[in-house]
Order: structure tokens, then C-alpha cells, then sequence
């Protein structure tokens, strides 16, 4: 994708823990207009477009800053906490996510993600 499309795209970041440095330094040298939120003042907010001081529980102020800033996509950690903060706000707002809200539940349910592997033959 060259450089004018990607100046288009809006990316929101739930966490700013050092381990989103690099993707948020990358987006930015991308082009990409990347927002970080997150309450804690982690390190990947200085290197974004912008950054907000928010509890991602706060379900209305989030909303807000997504309409606000035009954001195409969110992406986040993987504690099964901020995933699915990620994912229902992915939903409520309309954007494309990689998982179904319906199927959250598998990674929040332990016994039913077992259940699942087993299923499945994984071990």
C-alpha cells in the first residue's frame, strides 16, 4: 500500500505498555494517524500522533474519542481483559475486527476454550 493510503488511515491503540513502541513508532513512520489511549502513562504515547489519558472501561469517552479522531481500526494487547474492551468497542463503533464479539467468549471462558482444544485435538 503506498504512502498517500496509508496517510487515510486512522489506527486507535488500547495500551501504551513499552511492547506497543515499535508499532506505534512504525504507524506513525507509515503515515498512519495513530491515537493512543490508555490511564497509565506508558512509553508508546510519546511516540504516537496523539494520545489521550483515558480508562478504557469508560465506554462513552471512548466512543467519543473514535468518532472524534475518525478511527478506522483498534488493535490491542492480548490480556483477555483489553481484547474484549477492544473488540466491543470495535463493534458499538462499526469498525472490522478479527474476532467475532460472539466468539470472546471462548478466550474469557477458560473451561470452555479447553473444552474447545479438545474438540479440536490440540493439546
Amino acid at each position: 500500500m503506498n504512502n498517500r493510503k496509508m496517510e487515510e488511515k486512522r489506527l486507535l491503540i488500547f495500551g501504551s505498555v513499552k511492547e506497543f513502541n515499535r508499532l506505534t513508532q512504525y504507524s506513525v513512520e507509515r503515515g498512519i494517524h495513530t491515537v493512543v489511549v490508555d490511564a497509565y502513562q506508558g512509553e508508546a504515547k510519546k511516540f504516537a500522533t496523539k494520545s489521550y489519558d483515558v480508562d478504557l472501561r469508560d465506554n462513552d469517552l471512548v466512543d467519543q474519542i473514535i468518532k472524534e479522531e475518525r478511527i478506522d481500526h483498534i488493535i490491542s494487547s492480548y490480556s483477555d481483559n483489553m481484547f474484549e474492551m477492544m473488540v466491543n468497542a470495535s463493534n458499538r463503533n462499526n469498525l472490522p475486527t478479527f474476532c467475532p464479539i460472539s466468539k470472546v467468549r471462548y478466550l474469557r471462558d477458560k473451561g470452555l476454550m479447553k473444552n474447545m482444544f479438545e474438540e479440536l485435538g490440540i493439546r
